[in-house]
């Protein structure tokens, strides 16, 4: 998860730039502080008054209406130029195209870019903890986050393999390990993998001498290197393991 972490935090730090460079507008004074937050809104087109736009309401078109950044900035270049807006569209684009632009305004990109750098955070945090089954789901939502990303040169195609459950059997315990195989999947070579027996045992709720012979179902997904990997197991009853083997 090492280089998927790394990408995720890159692209994040391009979202964050673009959008704090849309409102850093050139003209503007030296001493403008560049981390404050740009909001833009809808206003009544002859008053400025601003007003609530109804995503993709009809009568949008006949409402005079202009999407605008709230703050006016001086043209440094022209003193004797009045204040101007960084965004003021009235008809260059249809409204509701407008009104998806102001929900996504740089002070909305941050925030949720900051939120997103959240959850690497916590990711980082609760790596080499002992809940194996959290860790699991927590990967997920981090290839999850990297789909947006998927056109980007540096995306990997395995961080969207987001596989379904599949059932498994644990053949033999020694040593501390189980021995898991898997029925057959298109694709794959692996039939039989090695897993600390105590991480299987810690999620299904039994001795890690209580393991052979269990069916059971995990998630199967691939590693940074490429090898196949099981996670999130779960006691299966009522099933043999002659129905698929």
């Amino acid at each position: 998860m090492h280089d998927l972490l790394t990408f995720l935090r890159a692209r994040f730090d391009e979202d964050d730039r673009a959008a704090r460079l849309a409102a850093d507008y050139r003209s503007r004074p030296s001493d403008y502080d560049a981390s404050a937050e740009e909001r833009w809104h809808w206003v009544a087109g002859r008053t400025g008054r601003p007003i609530h736009v109804g995503v993709g309401h009809p009568d949008d078109y006949h409402r005079g209406v202009e999407l605008r950044s709230v703050n006016k900035y001086p043209i440094r270049s022209e003193p004797g130029l009045s204040p101007h807006h960084v965004l003021a569209l009235s008809s260059a684009v249809a409204t509701w195209t407008a009104d998806h632009i102001a929900r996504h305004d740089p002070a909305r990109v941050t925030s949720e870019i900051e939120a997103k750098r959240r959850i690497l955070e916590l990711f980082d945090a609760s790596r080499g903890g002992r809940e194996q089954g959290r860790a699991g789901w927590a990967e997920d939502v981090l290839r999850l986050l990297a789909l947006p990303y998927a056109e980007h040169p540096d995306y990997r195609a395995e961080w969207g393999r987001m596989r379904e459950r599949v059932k498994v059997y644990v053949w033999s315990v020694a040593d501390g390990d189980a021995m898991v195989r898997l029925p057959v999947i298109p694709g794959e070579e692996v039939r039989e993998l090695r897993v600390p027996a105590a991480s299987i045992a810690a999620e299904v709720g039994r001795a890690e001498n209580e393991l052979e012979g269990c069916q059971l179902t995990a998630k199967i997904g691939t590693t940074d290197d490429g090898e196949t990997s099981l996670r999130d197991f779960r006691l299966l009853k009522g099933s043999r393991a002659r129905d698929y083997y």
